[in-house]
């Protein structure tokens, strides 16, 4: 990913380049609008809503999955990579490094690793860490996986929401971790990457050239809101920023969702928050099961077969992220991240793409290993990627651990005392509550939006 995923990030939020094009909504096809009708409710009780096999199928996706990010890390710093091409230069994002120590939390849980090992690997990573170089207790973004040198001097806020999040599931899973995690979330000011005037978090600051970045993370829809809420937690941000995320909306065969939307990276922005904060029934959840059942609706209208449009690496074109989603390329985490919505699409989605060969085994040193799904298919050539993203990988992973467990990662993210004094503030501003869902859900009538039509390429 690296270089790609940041000028992805920064295009988002660019002033000149974040602007997507809309027409007058056209006629939808008779059939679609029958899909429509169909109404889709969150499994009340998680895995208890799928048979045996299939809830198997899910517990053993995920131990795969866990090998497979678990393989992939250095056993000196206890650094994950960021990918699985092992050549040249190794580094990693601190979100792939918060991500993991949640990962570890997951695992645990799931009976996939013992207690006493994870906490002894987290340890290693929070040493690490504190070796690692900072600005005003901030890590820099991405760091050698090896020397713990970084790539170049900058902070990036919406990593770092990730980052301190992983830590806090960690610090409220082992308690013999907390003097070590308590000490990484100490003195955190998110003020510093707070645009006071617009009232927005910047992408990040380079240090080195003292220059914030001009463009912001400024819609509710996107990953960012996690980093808003950690600010707010741990950081000093105040309260009301949660709510000052523009809430603009798109929509697409007549279901409306949340902004970036569809091109501005896909399913991760939308679902990748609700890995930690439980979000049934808020507007951005309610937004990113919306754009989940319209990309199934689109699976139909395209006849692709299988869906999961998202930011990805794909076997021809590279990293596909910010107005580069293409049709005939699905990642498999993507229809993954709304398991805990759609159980049974899911895992039908999944059985077809592993028919087409999308989880095959993978070689290293000789011996053959599961390690779940790659990271992309294209439909077109039939080609798998032949890479997996850590951060792709550790969504999936998460995913299903809040799926399996009713909810395990929210519920330790929630029980911090911090998040929850911030998410109690936040719904002196907001609406929070949740509630059983249904899907489509008419956001514009809800909550009073407006909604512009996603313009078809």
């Amino acid at each position: 990913m690296d270089h790609r995923r940041d000028e992805r990030n920064a295009r988002i939020y660019s002033s000149k380049a974040a602007r997507i094009k809309f027409v007058v909504f056209a006629l939808i096809p008779v059939f679609i609008i029958s899909c429509l009708s169909i109404p889709y409710a969150r499994a009340s009780a998680g895995s208890q809503a799928l048979s045996t096999e299939d809830n198997e199928y899910f517990k053993n996706l995920a131990g795969d999955t866990y090998n497979c990010i678990d393989f992939y890390v250095d056993p000196k710093t206890g650094l994950p990579a960021d990918n699985t091409k092992r050549s040249g230069e190794s580094y990693t994002s601190v979100t792939n490094i918060g991500l993991y120590m949640a990962v570890l939390a997951g695992a645990c849980e799931l009976g996939l690793e013992d207690k006493g090992d994870a906490s002894k690997k987290i340890k290693k990573i929070m040493r690490t860490m504190d070796q690692a170089k900072t600005w005003s207790n901030f890590p820099y973004n991405w760091i050698n996986i090896r020397t713990l040198q970084v790539r170049e001097e900058f902070v990036s806020s919406v990593d770092l929401g990730n980052y301190f999040a992983g830590i806090i599931v960690a610090r409220q899973y082992f308690p013999e971790l907390r003097k070590d995690a308590d000490r990484l979330l100490a003195d955190l000011d998110f003020n510093l990457l707070y645009d006071k005037q617009k009232k927005f978090l910047y992408h990040g600051y380079n240090t080195k050239s003292h220059v914030y970045t001009q463009w912001h993370y400024d819609l509710l829809g996107s990953e960012s809101r996690l980093a808003y809420l950690v600010g707010i937690a741990v950081g000093g941000l105040p309260p009301q920023s949660w709510n000052l995320q523009v809430k603009n909306l798109e929509y697409r065969y007549g279901i409306e969702y949340l902004k970036p939307g569809w091109q501005g990276g896909g399913m991760f922005l939308g679902f990748m928050a609700g890995l930690f904060i439980n979000e049934q029934g808020t507007l951005p959840g309610l937004s990113a099961g919306n754009l989940a059942k319209a990309q199934m609706i689109h699976m139909k209208n395209i006849n692709s077969g299988v869906w999961g449009w998202s930011a990805s690496n794909s076997p021809l074109y590279g990293y596909l992220g910010f107005e580069n989603i293409r049709d005939d390329v699905v990642a498999p985490y993507a229809s993954v991240l709304a398991v805990s919505l759609f159980p049974g699409e899911v895992i039908a989605n999944l059985r077809k793409l592993e028919e087409l060969g999308v989880r095959p085994r993978q070689l290293e040193d000789g011996i053959y290993h599961n390690f779940g799904f790659r990271d992309a298919y294209d439909i077109k050539t039939s080609m798998v990627t032949d890479n997996y993203l850590m951060l792709d990988q550790s969504m999936l992973f998460l995913s299903l651990t809040n799926f399996l467990t009713d909810g395990f990662v929210n519920g330790l993210f929630e029980s911090y005392p911090p998040v929850k004094n911030a998410l109690s503030e936040i719904n002196k501003y907001s609406d929070l509550s949740s509630g059983k869902t249904v899907f489509p859900v008419n956001l514009s009538k809800k909550y009073g939006l407006s909604a512009s039509r996603y313009e078809e390429k």
